[in-house]
C-alpha cells in the first residue's frame, strides 16, 4: 500500500501529450479572458482567474515534478510550485529564469513578481488554494486573493519551465502569449490598474 510519503514518478510519454492541451487550454482562457476584460469582470474573471491557476499550477507542478526526477531526484508528493522549484538544481533554475527573461514581455511585469521564483512564491498553494475554496463552510479563506491571480505571468513561468525541459517541441510558439493580449491586463478583478 503506497502512503502519502513515498516517491512518486511522472511517466515522461504521458507527460509530452498532456501539458501541451493543459497550456492551450489556459492560453486560450487567458486570451478569451482578455478579450472580454470589460464584460462581466466580477463574476467573469473570477471564474477565468480560477481556471487558468488550476490549469497553470497543475501544469508546473507535474513540470517541476518531471524536472526534479531528470535530475536524478526523489520526487515527493504535493502541490507547493516554490518548494519544487527550489529544489531544482542552480542550473536548471538559471536555465529556467533566462527563458522567462528571454521571452516574457516587459509590460505584463508587475512589482514584486518579476522573476520564476518570485511567482512560484506568490503563487505556491495556488492549486489548493482554488481547488478546496469551494468547498470549506466558511467560503473563500481570502475573498481579495482572486485578484492576485496574475494568470499571464503564471502562464509565462510555467512555460519557461517547459521550455527548460526535453519534452518541450523545439521551434514551437504555439505556447507563446506574445501579441495575443491586446489590454495587457495584470490581474483579474476590481483593483486592476488603469
Amino acid at each position: 500500500m503506497k502512503k502519502h510519503n513515498d516517491p512518486i514518478v511522472i511517466d515522461e510519454i504521458l507527460l509530452s501529450g498532456t501539458i501541451p492541451g493543459m497550456l492551450i487550454s489556459a492560453k486560450s482562457l487567458i486570451i478569451l479572458d482578455d478579450n472580454n476584460s470589460k464584460a462581466n469582470q466580477h463574476t467573469y474573471h473570477a471564474g477565468s482567474a480560477i481556471s487558468i491557476a488550476m490549469i497553470v499550477c497543475h501544469s508546473a507542478e507535474l513540470l517541476l515534478k518531471y524536472k526534479i526526477q531528470s535530475e536524478g531526484k526523489v520526487v515527493k508528493k504535493g502541490h507547493n510550485l516554490y518548494r519544487y522549484f527550489d529544489i531544482l538544481e542552480a542550473k536548471s533554475i538559471s536555465e529556467i529564469e533566462k527563458i522567462f527573461k528571454n521571452e516574457t514581455p516587459q509590460d505584463i511585469l508587475r512589482p514584486g513578481l518579476t522573476d520564476v521564483k518570485s511567482i512560484f512564491i506568490d503563487h505556491q498553494n495556488a492549486f489548493n488554494e482554488w481547488r478546496y475554496d469551494f468547498a470549506t463552510h466558511e467560503g473563500p479563506r481570502d475573498p481579495d486573493r482572486i485578484v492576485g491571480i496574475c494568470p499571464a505571468l503564471l502562464y509565462n513561468a510555467t512555460l519557461s519551465v517547459y521550455r527548460s525541459t526535453d519534452i518541450y517541441p523545439t521551434g514551437s510558439n504555439i505556447f507563446s502569449l506574445g501579441s495575443h493580449l491586446h489590454s495587457r491586463r495584470l490581474s483579474f478583478g476590481s483593483k486592476l490598474p488603469s
